[in-house]
């Protein structure tokens, strides 16, 4: 029996393609939060893709990467997951001060609207 190191990491599963899962135990609310972020978009989508498509169609492609990262955390678990949900979560805080700070196509009255409740909790 193998007694491991103070600074070793846990054991890590094996899964397909030779990756190992980290098991952590952050998994479950980051999942949690990726679900929360996908959600918080849905009531915004009609009326993004009625005043600029673009940033409708955007709408549904963060909610549907959220939706597909979240499961991927409570499933796979694995450092790409975790970059990727990283890297989507700042993407989309990046297209949100981008929207509030540089007049967008068809999205021009958005600037300076920091604090609207929609932008922040898409529901009330």
């Amino acid at each position: 029996m193998k007694i491991m190191e103070s600074g070793e990491a846990r054991a890590r599963t094996p899964v397909p393609g030779g990756k190992r899962e980290n098991r952590s135990p952050l998994r479950y609310p980051a999942a949690a939060g990726a679900v929360v972020a996908a959600t918080a978009h849905l009531p915004l989508i009609p009326q993004y893709l009625a005043q600029a498509p673009y940033m409708g169609l955007l709408f549904v492609a963060v909610m549907v990467a959220f939706l597909v990262l979240g499961w991927a955390l409570l499933r796979i678990d694995v450092t790409p997951v975790w970059a990727a949900t990283g890297a989507t979560a700042g993407l989309a805080v990046a297209t949100y001060a981008t929207s509030r700070s540089v007049p967008l196509p068809r999205l021009a009255d958005e600037v300076g609207r920091w604090t609207e409740p929609l932008g922040l909790v898409p529901w009330e």
